[in-house]
Formats: structure tokens, sequence, C-alpha cells
């Protein structure tokens, strides 16, 4: 089983290998992982996240990062309360 984020837009990918496959979330299993490869995310506020292996999945309803990926480019998760509904966030000072 790996572990690995899941994006749904090629504008990420730096390189993209055809691939073919399924995925497996907490909502089930999907055949829909159509390729993969070196990925980068910018996130809002300018910060760069680089991911050495992506699946992409354009029907996915959302990009999912794995915690291996986040702490592979030195940031932490936390958990917080958001009015009411516990989230994660990832602090970047």
């Amino acid at each position: 089983m790996h572990n690995w984020p899941v994006l749904r837009d090629t504008r990420y990918f730096q390189t993209l290998r055809k691939y073919e496959g399924s995925i497996t979330t907490v909502i089930g299993n999907d055949n829909k992982i159509v390729g993969t490869g070196r990925a980068t995310i910018i996130l809002p506020n300018g910060t760069i996240l680089v991911i050495n292996e992506a699946l992409l999945y354009p029907d996915s309803t959302r990009t999912l990062l794995s915690f291996k990926d986040i702490r592979a480019n030195g940031f932490h998760v936390e958990t917080n309360d958001d009015e009411g509904e516990e989230c994660l966030s990832v602090p970047l000072d």
C-alpha cells in the first residue's frame, strides 16, 4: 500500500508518465488514476511543496496530500479548532 498524494490537474506536474491504476480512499476504491510523476504545489502564501511521486486523478473531488510529503518538505501538521470543527493545518512560521 502506497501513501501517494493525489492531484487533479496536470499543471502541477513537471514530469508525468501514463499510469492506469486504482486507488483506495476512505470512501472506497476507484480505477481512475491516469498518471504519476513529480509535481510542485505553490500554496496561496507562496510556500512551495515539491512531491517526487504524485498520482494524477482528474475525477477526484479533492486534492490529497500525504503526511510523508508534507514532512519531506520540512513542514508539520497540527490540529486546530475552526468554529467547533476539528481540522488539520500546516503552520508555515
